[in-house]
């Protein structure tokens, strides 16, 4: 936890970070503290990757950010719309960001 605190502080002071670690703190976060108290480091976190374009913006998925952000997660898919456990796939191949459950992420 307080390594990818350490990743905030960095981010911020202007230390270069890369793409993996940035995600991998962000998914620490996500997955430790409760969403209404890690709310401003994981947004602090988000705003270098999307100026570099590894994730969607805020306002994407409706602005429900936490949902693409973390590796997994638990909410509605966006091909079937049933609530379930959800993985990030990034923009590769020329594919579009998504946020998929299992079944759906097979049928691509």
């Amino acid at each position: 936890m307080a390594a990818a605190l350490g990743v905030v502080r960095r981010a911020e002071s202007g230390e270069s970070a890369t793409n993996a670690v940035l995600l991998a703190a962000h998914d620490l976060l996500h997955t430790q503290v409760p969403p209404q108290l890690g709310d401003s480091s994981l947004r602090r976190l988000a705003e270098p990757l999307v100026g570099r374009g590894v994730v969607p913006k805020p306002g994407d998925y409706e602005g429900r950010w936490w949902l693409w952000w973390p590796k997994g997660g638990r909410g509605p898919c966006r091909d079937c719309g049933n609530t379930r456990s959800l993985t990030r796939y990034s923009a590769r191949f020329g594919n579009e960001y998504r946020y998929l459950c299992d079944k759906s992420a097979k049928d691509h």
